[in-house]
């Protein structure tokens, strides 16, 4: 977490440098407008007499001079402001989206290496712990925190991206834009604010990202299937009952049977056509004999209806992809197997000495 804290550091004060910078050189370069010399100073005073003559007769009579209306554009050329160059600024702000997309990597990368850990902790240490509720203990609720200040900060690098963007598209529509630096930081705080003030469920309940990482430390501690994400994230003032209509899943376990063996996969490959995974040598020998029979039967051989119950979706050695994050979620599911029947052993030789 670090490396991603210290790259968005590093993305932040390279944006206020390349905004600063677009100014100076917009300054640099004044609008055709201003080439025709400066504008005459404004003041309420009357404009002095150049006539030699002392005769202030002449004067009677004479119209008062027009003020001229000061728009938001001339005061801001009045302080030495100048709008974005367009050209200039369009490179400035992609250098910028460019930061920041390389701390929105190292951020990927920092909650990927969280969420191994907190399964990690969760099947070896977890299981001494006192629970807390929804699955997490003094240990995982720890990393939990983690997890949620690592997705705040994604969300903030998001929408600073989306606001640059913004900027980007009113250069393009021929917008002036003043005080960028002051303009752009003004948005991102105002969209900070808002999302400070959600709830955990709005923030988080919805979080592909978080609900597979508690997921993960869920089933490292228990055999039953995960509660809906609105069970284990509290409920606090500003929440509907409403609102998680669209998000009252859960219950669900991850059957890691090949469909067609009912055995534990070793090696699967999943469909790209529907969701299913199977064993891969199974489901190619699958493939080869449902084929074949097609074949004889006037058929074109080439691809086969998967044999899980109910889907209708269409399978070929092509639709079939290797599936490295399944195969490591096997392998883990398997260890906490052995190890729970391991403990289950050991209680009963206790119990059987105690006897």
């Amino acid at each position: 977490m670090p490396s991603a804290s210290r790259s968005r550091r590093r993305a932040d004060s390279a944006e206020r440098r390349e905004l600063a910078s677009a100014e100076d050189l917009s300054r640099a370069s004044p609008d055709d407008e201003e080439l025709d010399g400066p504008e005459e100073p404004l003041s309420d005073a009357e404009p002095e007499d150049l006539d030699d003559d002392d005769d202030d007769d002449d004067d009677v009579g004479a119209a008062a001079p027009q003020r001229k209306r000061i728009s938001a554009a001339d005061i801001a050329r009045a302080k030495g402001d100048q709008p974005l160059d367009a050209v200039v600024a369009d490179t400035r702000l992609r250098a910028i989206a460019t930061d920041w997309g390389s701390a929105s990597r190292n951020l990927a990368l920092a909650i990927e290496a969280l969420t191994t850990s907190a399964e990690q902790v969760a099947e070896f240490i977890g299981c001494d712990e006192e629970s807390l509720g929804g699955g997490l203990t003094q240990s995982t609720a720890t990393l939990e925190a983690g997890m949620r200040a690592l997705l705040d900060a994604e969300a903030e690098v998001k929408l600073r991206v989306r606001i640059l963007h913004e900027l980007r598209g009113q250069l393009t529509r021929g917008d002036k834009i003043y005080n960028a630096p002051q303009s752009y930081e003004a948005a991102v705080q105002a969209e900070l604010e808002k999302y400070t003030q959600q709830t955990s469920r709005q923030k988080y309940a919805s979080q592909k990202t978080y609900e597979q990482f508690r997921e993960k430390i869920w089933q490292a501690g228990s055999e039953d299937p995960m509660p809906p994400m609105l069970d284990l994230i509290a409920a606090e003032e500003g929440d509907d009952d409403d609102d998680g209509d669209d998000i009252v899943m859960g219950g669900v376990t991850q059957d890691y049977k090949c469909p067609l063996s009912l055995r534990l996969m070793t090696d699967p490959l999943s469909s790209s056509t529907c969701s299913h995974s199977y064993e891969r040598s199974v489901i190619l020998d699958y493939l080869s004999s449902q084929a074949g029979h097609n074949a004889g039967r006037g058929g074109r051989g080439a691809s086969v209806e998967c044999p899980v119950s109910g889907c209708r979706a269409q399978l070929s050695k092509a639709s079939l992809k290797e599936n490295a994050k399944l195969k490591k979620d096997v392998r883990a599911f398997a260890r906490r197997q052995e190890e729970r029947e391991l403990r289950r052993r050991a209680t009963q030789n206790a119990e059987a000495v105690l006897d």
